[in-house]
């Protein structure tokens, strides 16, 4: 939570604190993940802040050219773990022979 605390009041100092701004996202999003799981949802937020970070910084005419792409690569990983949903249990599962009704549809002969 400090690390993006300080990344928060970085933001507001100009351009030159966006790199420590975007350092200490990566370290606090470095310590969800390491504490909490890669799939906290506090991991989510802090890679779609970190991406708004890089897309900030080439709206502002920073050349760089890894900008545009490390800020795609965050946002698409935010999305990918704000949507992650556990397969399904595998006693849930349909069985390979049986159809919706649980009716053998292999064209076997049922015993």
């Amino acid at each position: 939570a400090a690390h993006a605390t300080l990344a928060q009041y970085s933001r507001k100092l100009g351009l030159e604190a966006w790199d420590k701004a975007c350092r200490h996202l990566q370290a606090a999003a470095y310590l969800v993940e390491l504490m909490g799981g890669p799939l906290h949802p506090e991991a989510a937020k802090l890679y779609k802040q970190l991406g708004q970070n890089y897309h900030e910084l080439c709206a502002a005419g920073v050349t760089n050219k890894h900008l545009a792409v490390d800020a795609l690569r965050c946002y698409s990983d935010a999305i990918k773990r704000q949507n992650w949903r556990p397969s399904a249990a595998p006693e849930k599962r349909l069985n390979r022979g049986a159809g919706a009704g649980g009716e053998n549809t292999s064209g076997a002969k049922a015993d």
